[in-house]
């Protein structure tokens, strides 16, 4: 937890941020552990946590599959959230699916009856990936919220005039190319061929569905893999998601006197959880260009 300041119109705004709240059971009503948190979330004006819990009575069917556990808390949780200060939510996590477009709609209307500002879910993309703002004595305050560790059904859709699009998590997708020496390669080709693990791939390239290779990129299986000096994993941010965040920020920047982005990863280089992928950190150097 980290408390920083900032000027608004020449008074400083102080900022609490804390990281998951996974919070699955009420905490004691004198409980003096939460007490000293709540005593020094309580000197900040703006109190920010990222909330990786669905939060409803069990309103929704269980997902097929999970962000690692379906995770779910009683709606009197967050009470304790309000008891320690937050004031500042995001939810776009591996877990906000966990139950389902039910769960995520029932954990949106306890938010709201709770009067928490939030965001990164929503009920379809423009909701999920919208600024929320927080009004302080100091000034306003934005926040938006995605993800990129997430199941591809979990995104939100946009909606059109003949769709109403659907709910899900605001996403930060990203694409995976292995690189590999040629000798690799050359097995990695006979492999494919003699298991026949890209078949379907191979006759929808004969049917014009698809095409067999892009680039230089050659697919085995749901793996890609190009040639290079030597064997490596290489990530790039999704255009298309960036750029939509990056007009989040944008609008963010007219609306309010701070912004706040949070992104949920669970990627990481190597097996290094300490080393963020290098698609998070061009995500990054986009988001500073776009808020310098």
């Amino acid at each position: 937890m980290g408390i920083k300041g900032g000027a608004i119109m020449g008074e400083e705004v102080t900022i609490a941020a804390t990281g998951d709240s996974f919070i699955t059971r009420r905490l004691p009503d004198e409980d003096y552990n939460s007490k000293v948190i709540s005593d020094v979330l309580m000197k900040a004006d703006v109190r920010f946590t990222n909330l990786e819990v669905t939060v409803h009575d069990f309103e929704g069917y269980p997902s097929a599959e999970s962000g690692g556990a379906w995770a779910v808390s009683h709606p009197s949780v967050l009470h304790d959230l309000k008891k320690y200060g937050f004031n500042l939510l995001a939810w776009a996590t591996n877990h906000t699916l966990d139950f389902s477009i039910g769960g995520l709609v029932a954990t949106e209307k306890y938010l709201n009856e709770n009067q928490f500002v939030h965001a990164g879910a929503g009920e379809n993309l423009a909701e999920a990936s919208k600024p929320r703002y927080l009004e302080t004595k100091k000034g306003r305050v934005a926040i938006i919220s995605a993800t990129s560790t997430f199941y591809e059904s979990w995104r939100a859709g946009e909606q059109r005039p003949d769709i109403i699009g659907r709910p899900g998590i605001n996403p930060l997708r990203h694409e995976i190319v292995y690189e590999v020496t040629r000798e690799h390669m050359d097995a990695l080709k006979d492999i494919a061929s003699e298991t026949d693990i890209n078949a379907v791939r191979n006759l929808h390239a004969k049917l014009g569905i698809e095409n067999q290779t892009v680039g230089n990129i050659f697919s085995f299986g749901k793996y890609n893999f190009r040639i290079g000096e030597k064997g490596r994993q290489v990530t790039t941010v999704n255009k298309e998601d960036m750029n939509r965040i990056l007009n989040s920020i944008s609008e963010a920047k007219r609306q309010a006197d701070i912004v706040l982005v949070s992104i949920h990863s669970h990627e990481m280089t190597g097996d290094n959880l300490e080393e963020p992928p290098q698609f998070l950190k061009e995500f990054y150097q986009s988001q500073k260009r776009n808020l310098n």
